[in-house]
């Protein structure tokens, strides 16, 4: 299926691998390339990530460059915000927790617990945990693509051995 979009070329929403005739038929396994796609700069398409949650994503292909050798593959180019939590129900829930005000009590929070400790009224240990859900909610700004590289370049890895 696919529709117009008249600044940005064409962009389809697809699931699964583009037969002989040129129709989209159901995937026969986890995995598809994107040069299986067939998509040109400019085009785009809808990525279903997480069906219950319904984590949809829109990608654009900005270009097409040759392979690099020596070059782990895939690799992120760029990229803005940090990925939201693993489960944290979805795009309206994250919306939802990630308000202004949300952010802004989760670093209040973790200061009063920082004054805490150095005040020496208490230590990390009664408070490891608490920290730890508040973390994701004070770094929703940074983008570390170097760290996403890391973890494709270990996931390409482990695909390479199991296949």
């Amino acid at each position: 299926m696919s529709s117009r979009s008249p600044s940005a070329g064409t962009t389809y929403t697809c699931i699964g691998s583009r037969s002989t005739d040129e129709s989209w038929t159901p995937s026969t396994g986890p995995h598809v390339r994107l040069a299986d796609f067939g998509l040109r700069p400019t085009e785009r398409f809808v990525y279903d990530y997480d069906f219950v949650d319904r984590w949809r994503h829109d990608i654009l292909v900005e270009q097409i460059l040759d392979v690099a050798p020596g070059r782990t593959y895939p690799c992120c180019t760029g990229g803005r915000r940090a990925g939201p939590p693993e489960d944290c129900g979805g795009p309206w829930a994250f919306m939802e927790q990630a308000q202004p005000y949300r952010v802004f009590s989760a670093m209040r929070r973790t200061a009063e617990i920082v004054g805490e400790i150095l005040d020496g009224a208490t230590d990390l240990g009664h408070h490891r945990e608490e920290l730890a859900v508040l973390r994701p909610w004070l770094v929703t700004e940074h983008f570390d693509h170097r760290s996403l590289n890391r973890a494709l370049a270990h996931l390409s890895v482990a695909e390479g051995r199991a296949a």
